[in-house]
């Protein structure tokens, strides 16, 4: 009966001889829902780190134009602190900088 049995097996799918294995195993893990797992985790973390990537753009740039004509570009958007009438903004060497208020004349958003 034993190679009747064989012969059988054989012929079956290799996915359908896994399961007809592991079923008379039941305190074995399959090893291909291992590998899905795997697989799948390895997406989860493609995706999460695609998904960080499209959030971490930069803030976006701001050029400020003073009355007298001249232009300062900063990183983020300036911050009007109304207690001293200055506006405070970060440069791109990563410097605090202000400038007073009643000087500038527009503060315009570049494109990225």
């Amino acid at each position: 009966m034993k190679l009747g049995e064989d012969y059988y097996l054989a012929r079956r799918s290799v996915f359908e001889h896994r399961m007809t294995r592991l079923a008379k195993r039941p305190d074995c893990f399959p090893l291909f829902f291992v590998s899905n797992l795997i697989m799948f985790l390895r997406f989860l973390c493609l995706f999460a780190m695609l998904l960080l990537m499209s959030n971490c753009q930069s803030t976006g740039s701001y050029k400020i134009t003073l009355k007298d004509g001249r232009q300062y570009l900063c990183r983020g958007k300036p911050e009007f602190v109304s207690k001293t009438g200055y506006y405070r903004y970060k440069t791109f060497q990563d410097r605090d900088a202000l400038l007073r208020a009643d000087e500038v004349l527009m503060i315009e958003e570049q494109g990225a």
